[in-house]
């Protein structure tokens, strides 16, 4: 799975996304659904293709999560296979979601006001705008 964050999109697309009001309601659900969620996978299953495989050093300064785990590499002794995304933490951090509570109110503040401009800009073309010729 690969995702694109915002930051590998070129800056003269950026400022498109502030006006998207998608996108403040996909994170603020992102925030809500997998900020304290732990996962597991199967490295012998389905899973395996989204492995990383990494050394003893890196799987100890990797993980942003509280736990997740590891399992003995099956081609290098000595590394371990890590879960690509071992808790909601490491998802969002691959979305480049900002985590805080203050981004999330944020979020939900924006999304509202987005719905406010577009009911007042419909009520204002129902009332102003007359398609009936005379």
């Amino acid at each position: 799975m690969s995702s694109c964050s915002l930051t590998q999109i070129g800056w003269w697309w950026r400022w498109l996304s502030y006006l998207n009001f998608l996108k403040y309601g996909l994170e603020f659900l992102m925030i809500t659904e997998y900020r304290d969620e732990q996962f597991t996978c199967d490295p012998l299953g389905k899973d395996a293709p989204t492995m990383i495989e990494l050394t003893p050093a890196e799987a100890a300064a990797y993980s942003t999560c509280r736990s997740f785990e590891t399992f003995p590499s099956l081609t290098t002794p000595g590394n371990v296979l890590k879960c690509q995304y071992g808790c909601g933490f490491d998802l969002l951090e691959s979305f480049g979601v900002k985590q805080t509570i203050a981004w999330q109110v944020e979020s939900f503040v924006i999304l509202h006001c987005f719905m406010i401009f577009f009911a007042l800009m419909g009520f204002l073309a129902l009332k102003y705008i007359n398609h009936i010729k005379r």
